[in-house]
């Protein structure tokens, strides 16, 4: 077992005991990273807590490019029918199309690094048949809209408050993507994003479900 495996291991087995006991008024590390709404032990629900300190954890190994953790959505799944979540935002019909479907968060900082890659893969292969489907996992619609703003993607947004279609995909880690194909079947799950070399590996990816295309 080399030496960052221990590291990591012992980072998350740490950061699953934040989760159980978690309290954001008391975690100095939190509001680093966390939204501001889910600092006050009084709005936020215990499910909350538990899925922003789960996130902590994860968000460190996102910085360096590793997840400790996976997607309960794995690849040969058949999507399902996301009109039946409370999104809210653009939401285009999956069929017929290579569908990059990304879940982010506004205070994620390998998000922030990814949009612009995906938003020059959406212009470079939209007209292909390729579109991208960015799901907010924020609870304050104030801070996605500050995130859309800097970033201003041209591709489809939605938002999930309620937090239904997260938990159905066993959103675990920032960001978490499915790369689906036109019958809407995963082929490829994505976590993380820590370089060029991921913008890479999905323009290749992606280029090969173009080519299953009528």
């Amino acid at each position: 077992m080399n030496t960052w495996y221990k590291a990591s291991s012992s980072f998350f087995r740490f950061a699953s005991t934040v989760a159980r006991s978690f309290s954001p008024r008391r975690s100095p590390i939190l509001g680093q990273v966390a939204d501001p709404a889910l600092r006050s032990r009084a709005k936020a629900p215990r499910h909350g807590r538990s899925f922003i300190g789960t996130l902590l954890a994860i968000c460190f190994f996102g910085l360096l490019g590793q997840a400790a953790v996976f997607a309960e959505w794995k690849a040969g799944l058949v999507v399902p029918d996301l009109s039946g979540y409370e999104l809210r935002g653009e939401l285009p019909s999956l069929e017929g199309k290579v569908t990059y479907l990304d879940f982010w968060a506004s205070w994620c900082a390998p998000c922030k690094a990814s949009f612009p890659a995906l938003e020059e893969l959406y212009q470079k292969y939209g007209d292909d048949g390729f579109q991208v489907v960015a799901v907010s996992v924020d609870t304050q619609e104030k801070a996605m809209r500050r995130f859309l703003d800097n970033a201003k993607p041209s591709f489809a947004i939605a938002w999930d408050p309620k937090h239904g279609l997260v938990s159905d995909a066993g959103i675990e880690a920032m960001p978490t993507s499915f790369l689906i194909d036109a019958k809407g079947v995963v082929r490829d799950v994505h976590i993380g994003w820590s370089s060029q070399s991921d913008a890479e590996e999905l323009e290749r990816k992606l280029l090969e479900l173009l080519e299953e295309l009528p």
